[in-house]
């Protein structure tokens, strides 16, 4: 009877992991041991990351996502362990944990096989920005607009996994230009069709929202200083330039954070 038991267990916690993915099969080598971490504060470094969930035991590898110009967290990572029971010590202790401001996000990561990671909501997209998907960029924003107004804003239309604004590395001020992650391709439908072209109270020019084109790469370009040395605030990007981030390594937009698995 003890054995049936502990058979139906491990058939509950296999079920659990790939019903986020039917598609594929984890390799039996490292089944488990990966983990995605969501809501990082976006102070805490590699090594605090590291460090954090050290904790729980030896860790084989630890990758904290940042802006691959501005060396800046987009606030999510990836921790894997060597046994499968130590993933799951970390996700009962750090699941749910606070930290700072922040709510800390645990769950299993999804290997393919390059061992990198990725969700089918996060595979790049075939064909152009005009592709449904969960990601949205967002251009022609005021610069007074931060993460909390457009998580308000945007909210509106249906559940947010994170907002990111691209700011100056120097002078922190906005380059109007933001990313909205919504958790399902309908609920970024319904923002994408409700805001292109609305007017945020006190501004006089509309923003563009558009979805972003997971298929083509472009450099996010910074803020040039002349030769007087002085920057251009009111820098922009425009909108009839595409712009979206890298791939990177783990299968994600570098410059988008993963849907929540």
């Amino acid at each position: 009877h003890r054995r049936k038991k502990h058979h139906s267990s491990s058939n509950q916690e296999k079920n659990s992991q790939t019903s986020q993915s039917p598609s594929f099969s984890i390799p039996k080598n490292n089944k488990g041991t990966q983990l995605i971490v969501n809501y990082l504060p976006a102070s805490l470094r590699e090594s605090d990351f590291y460090q954090l969930f050290a904790r729980i035991a030896p860790i084989k590898l630890c990758k904290l996502i940042t802006d691959r110009y501005t060396g800046q967290s987009y606030c999510y990572g990836f921790i894997e362990y060597h046994s499968k029971d130590d993933t799951i010590k970390a996700i009962e202790k750090f699941n749910g944990y606070r930290i700072e401001h922040k709510k800390l996000k645990v769950s299993y990561a999804q290997p393919k096989s390059n061992n990198n990671y990725e969700s089918d909501n996060d595979k790049p997209i075939k064909s152009s920005s005009t592709q449904k998907n969960s990601n949205i960029y967002i251009t022609d924003l005021p610069d007074d607009i931060d993460e909390n107004m457009l998580e308000r804003l945007f909210s509106k239309y249906g559940d947010i996994v994170q907002t990111k604004v691209l700011r100056d590395p120097r002078t922190r001020i906005s380059r109007g230009v933001a990313f909205v992650l919504m958790k399902s391709a309908r609920y970024a439908e319904r923002a994408v069709k409700a805001l292109d072209g609305y007017v945020p109270s006190g501004a006089h020019t509309p923003i563009s929202v558009k979805y972003a084109d997971l298929n083509k790469t472009a450099a996010i370009t910074t803020t040039s200083s002349g030769k007087n040395g002085s920057n251009s605030s009111s820098s922009r990007l425009s909108s009839s330039s595409p712009m979206t981030p890298p791939i990177g390594p783990y299968g994600y937009p570098t410059g988008l954070p993963p849907l929540s698995m």
